[in-house]
């Protein structure tokens, strides 16, 4: 029997912290209280490597707190009341499709952008990517969001030849929330990275952001906000998704069109290799005459890997890609040294995973 996670409530972030300590010298206990009449709370097990069960999967879920201290935030897992089981998109209930994200459908009464941005307004770093994670791994995504678009691309490889392509790319930035109501959220390539994994996605090349923004059916202006410590503030996320919002209205974008232009990516590189334990962001293109855009972001990795603010975005590319009419992984076509000029701009990258700590 497949779990169905429309029939229960996701646990708002602000209920989910309150009990939390981060300043703490010593650590701190939560006050959660066992829920009455049911069996004790199986031991928390992480997300990412669920684990086999012969058992129906559980009808009563909570969320599983370690204790927080001074030197560590908590880690969310999802936890049943009877056996232990994750939910997460490797579930037998998710399918996995070339064209489609791989994410459990969207519960029918989980919080809307607005209700979930509201109830994060005093969380930052990792509490806050705990709280996005949680609720994108448990299906609170847009459906418009899920379907990918294809770029058809071409280039001559190392051997001389012209190969082509058709790339499944998200047609716009991860948000949390339903279609009518969501709101984007700029994630650390850490919490990105495991939603990768999860979905059996990758982050894209500074190429393919470029092919991106070539391909885009709406192509936004990039809209900065003043430069200061607000910058990685969830105030400054709600208010510039509300800018973003405002000019999607304006330019009239239909829902899942291949939209840019609005934030800078998170993209993967071999500048990582280089520069260890950092991000590396590209793009926020401004319109040119010949529609390919001129980068405002150059190709940077300035910041630490723990680091997101308002103007990043996470865009996830499928994890397959066709080749010449075979369908191939996308981590092997960005290694092949013959066939890696259709994904980048860098020669082959030999690792297409952010490093996780």
């Amino acid at each position: 029997m497949n779990f169905d996670p429309s029939s229960h409530r996701l646990i708002p972030p602000s209920q989910l912290f309150s009990q939390l300590a981060p300043t703490a010298k010593t650590p701190a206990k939560t006050s959660e209280k066992p829920i009455p009449a049911q069996p004790p709370v199986a031991k928390p097990v992480t997300s990412s490597v669920p684990p086999k069960v012969s058992q129906p999967p559980a009808k009563k879920w909570a969320l599983s707190l370690p204790t927080a201290s001074a030197g560590s935030l908590a880690n969310l897992s999802f936890v049943s009341q009877t056996p232990a089981q994750v939910i997460a998109p490797s579930s037998p209930s998710v399918s996995r499709s070339a064209q489609r994200l791989a994410l459990p459908a969207r519960p029918a009464n989980a919080l809307s952008g607005s209700e979930f941005i509201a109830s994060i307004q005093q969380l930052s770093g990792a509490q806050r990517e705990d709280a996005i994670l949680q609720q994108i791994l448990a299906g609170n995504v847009p459906e418009q969001q899920r379907n990918f678009k294809q770029l058809q691309l071409s280039a001559k490889g190392s051997d001389g030849q012209v190969h082509n392509a058709t790339v499944n790319v998200m047609p716009d930035y991860l948000a949390v929330g339903s279609d009518a109501d969501q709101v984007l959220v700029p994630l650390t390539p850490l919490t990105a990275q495991k939603i990768a994994d999860a979905t059996g996605t990758v982050l894209p090349t500074r190429k393919l952001v470029n092919d991106i923004y070539a391909s885009a059916e709406v192509k936004l202006q990039p809209s900065p906000k003043p430069p200061g410590a607000k910058m990685t503030s969830t105030a400054y996320f709600a208010e510039h998704n509300t800018t973003v919002q405002k000019q999607r209205l304006a330019a009239n974008a239909k829902p899942g069109q291949l939209i840019a232009g609005h934030k800078k990516d998170v993209v993967i590189s071999n500048s990582l290799d280089r520069k260890p334990g950092t991000v590396a962001i590209y793009g926020w293109h401004q319109p040119t005459k010949n529609q390919q855009g001129k980068a405002i972001q150059p190709l940077s990795t300035i910041h630490e890997d723990t680091y997101a603010d308002y103007s990043h975005g996470i865009r996830l590319i499928g994890g397959t890609v066709n080749v010449d009419g075979v369908e191939r992984s996308t981590a092997e076509v960005l290694r092949d040294p013959v066939l890696a000029a259709l994904l980048s701009d860098e020669g082959p990258i030999k690792n297409s995973r952010i490093k996780l700590r």
